[in-house]
């Protein structure tokens, strides 16, 4: 009787979901520990249910055919190319919401309000930028010379602070990490400035992406539990706290 009820209370469908995460972005995915804010809130989304989560790292491009061909489960957030797709099942909420600004040296003294204020500077951007914040690009040319896209947000850092760039546009959280680190060798920096011009912003296509209907029900009933309680501050702190 005691096996019998033991077997009703174990997940009926479990298994190991081999997810594809498309680039390190520290605090959020660490790839050389297999850790971040976002990847040990998926993990433990997914373990709510029995499920184990195996993240395995690609760009977005073959992801997407790793994704059609069944050779990965999942992608951690599911890109344009994917909303039109059969058998591609979103999850009901994001994971996590990234807050996008642009920042610059507060001696510098610049005057910036909204993504107008930035057509006479040398900006570094996130990669993708223009495409995930489309609605505000739409008042700025991404095509003229003093503007460029990093994939390694650890050198806007740099950069900025160097004075090879009057302006990074980020997420708060991102920059702060690196901002952390990069003071640790470099003493004595000058301020920096936040310019909260992408207010309001949320991203369309930043939900995980599943090939398995019943996995994605099984993460969304996670993560749910997992934001109606205290465990998604526990998560988020345990990264952020000494960067605030």
């Amino acid at each position: 009787m005691l096996i019998t009820l033991l077997f009703l209370t174990l997940p009926s469908f479990a298994k190991e979901v081999r997810m594809a995460f498309c680039m390190d972005l520290p605090p959020y995915v660490i790839q050389k520990s297999n850790s971040g804010i976002q990847l040990d809130i998926m993990k433990e989304a997914l373990a709510m249910r029995g499920h184990t989560l195996v993240p395995v790292y690609m760009s977005f491009e073959r992801a997407k055919l790793e994704l059609e061909e069944k050779r990965i489960d999942a992608i951690e957030r599911g890109a344009p190319y994917l909303i039109n797709q059969e058998n591609i099942y979103f999850a009901a909420d994001y994971t996590i919401a990234f807050k996008d600004v642009a920042i610059s040296i507060e001696n510098q003294n610049y005057k910036i309000h909204s993504i107008k204020d930035l057509k006479d500077k040398t900006i570094l951007a996130f990669k993708g930028a223009s495409f995930y914040l489309e609605n505000f690009f739409k008042d700025f040319d991404p095509s003229h010379q003093k503007y460029r896209e990093t994939s390694d947000q650890s050198t806007q850092v740099s950069l900025l602070f160097r004075k090879r760039v009057d302006v990074v546009i980020t997420d708060e959280v991102i920059f702060k990490y690196h901002f952390l680190n990069f003071s640790k060798d470099n003493k004595n920096l000058p301020k920096y400035v936040i310019h909260d011009i992408f207010h309001h912003n949320s991203y369309p296509h930043n939900r995980a992406a599943f090939r398995d209907k019943k996995i994605r029900e099984d993460f969304n009933y996670g993560l749910e539990k997992i934001k109606n309680g205290q465990r998604y501050k526990q998560i988020v702190d345990s990264y952020t706290l000494a960067i605030k």
